[in-house]
């Protein structure tokens, strides 16, 4: 993928969340545990905003969208808090304590996508069933430091950009994962982002412009774990700035091409140190694998 094509994919991101929190507040209100969403228009591509921790995404052969939020057995109480009782704050606007899905729609028919936001609640996890070839794009604002993003089942690109302790990818055919390093608290925003299945596909997408499916992981912080399959021919090339990179696929890395570095005669003030590995003999795959102070672990898929 072309440095261009990443800044539109990232810009088109941006571009609907924008949309998202400047609309998505007045349309449609759902406040229930669970939930069916018909896409207005068929094959619509899907827009989450996730503020709320372990959510769980799957594609599946249907054309609806199924949201199911799974309440809290118990209360939960800190070790700290043993022998306490606990004080309900008098905020009405607490999402927490409502144990309800209070979620927001928006679908736009000309632009042919659908954005849905669901607020933080008090809730174990979230379970959402998306149609498994639209495009899928997930902008994360959660800051706590436990939480899971997993998306599974995917036919086509999937996007993410935000804040999530541990993010995990399975069965996909494509992914842009941008997420973000310090936050405040001092913490790390996104801990470790997991990767297997990954599917190759030559099929255009629309996504700001025409262009391939996208492969590429830029991270400020977290750990990557990526596992390639014996079907996938192509080429990784990978960076950590500071962390190490481990591997098991025998394959002896060597610095990235000269054509491939020119993208970042412009934009940088000096040239990464990026490599290279070809994948099952190289093709036209190129995953782009980059990460400041985490370890990349790159795998064989069993």
């Amino acid at each position: 993928m072309k440095l261009n094509d990443l800044h539109i994919s990232l810009n088109m991101i941006k571009i609907l969340l924008f949309l998202f929190l400047l609309t998505g507040f007045n349309v449609c209100f759902a406040q229930n545990t669970q939930m069916t969403i018909k896409p207005v228009v068929k094959g619509a591509s899907v827009v989450l905003g996730v503020q709320t921790p372990n959510v769980y995404v799957e594609g599946y052969d249907g054309e609806d969208i199924t949201i199911e939020m799974v309440p809290l057995t118990t209360d939960q109480i800190p070790v700290e808090g043993n022998g306490l009782k606990p004080i309900k704050m008098p905020d009405p606007d607490r999402q927490r304590e409502k144990n309800i899905l209070n979620t927001k729609i928006r679908q736009y028919k000309e632009q042919s996508y659908m954005s849905i936001g669901i607020p933080l609640c008090n809730c174990e996890r979230i379970n959402i069933k998306v149609p498994k070839d639209p495009v899928l794009s997930v902008v994360t604002t959660y800051y706590g430091r436990d939480g899971v993003l997993s998306i599974k089942n995917i036919n086509n690109e999937v996007q993410v950009q935000g804040w999530m302790p541990t993010i995990k990818l399975d069965n996909i055919a494509g992914f842009l994962i941008v997420t973000g390093g310090a936050v405040p608290g001092g913490r790390r925003a996104s801990d470790k982002i997991t990767i297997s299945n990954i599917h190759w596909s030559d099929e255009l997408i629309f996504s700001g412009s025409r262009r391939q499916k996208s492969y590429s992981v830029s991270a400020n912080s977290a750990s990557i774990d990526i596992s390639i399959p014996d079907t996938l021919k192509g080429t990784l090339l990978y960076l950590s700035e500071s962390g190490q990179v481990f591997s098991d696929l025998g394959i002896a890395p060597s610095p990235a091409s000269a054509e491939y570095m020119k993208r970042f005669d412009d934009p940088f003030h000096k040239r990464p140190g990026f490599k290279t590995m070809p994948l099952n003999g190289g093709g036209k795959a190129n995953l782009e694998i980059n990460t400041g102070t985490g370890n990349i672990y790159i795998r064989k898929q069993k």
